[in-house]
């Protein structure tokens, strides 16, 4: 079961695109993409809830922790971005192979787990 971090800001990641790995139980492993928009306290039986909404819709899906294994967020694209802004500066100091098997495949799959 999957619990917000006290220390963790989770308001840094609203309207984010997320990923929700849920397990029912019996090997049946559902993923959810949607837009990070809240996390509600605590409910009567100690469980939190995840709500997320989907893109150019006004569908939203609620989702409690007690079946929730993991949350990710891929920043690939954010973190590609700022990648190809230094760039150039990174291959005149560095070389051409340091940049593109070492530092590009190292975060070309950027995920967070919150």
């Amino acid at each position: 079961m999957w619990a917000p971090r006290d220390e963790f800001n989770y308001e840094n990641y609203y309207d984010k695109i997320i990923i929700i790995k849920k397990n029912y139980g019996n090997d049946r492993i559902v993923y959810s993409r949607g837009i990070f928009q809240k996390i509600y306290n605590k409910n009567n039986i100690n469980e939190y809830t995840i709500k997320i909404g989907f893109p150019d819709t006004a569908y939203t899906e609620t989702i409690t922790t007690n079946i929730i294994e993991d949350i990710m967020i891929d920043t690939s694209i954010e973190t590609l971005g700022k990648f190809y802004s230094v760039r150039e500066l990174l291959y005149e100091n560095l070389g051409d192979d340091i940049v593109d098997f070492v530092i590009f495949d190292y975060i070309k799959n950027n995920v967070i787990h919150i």
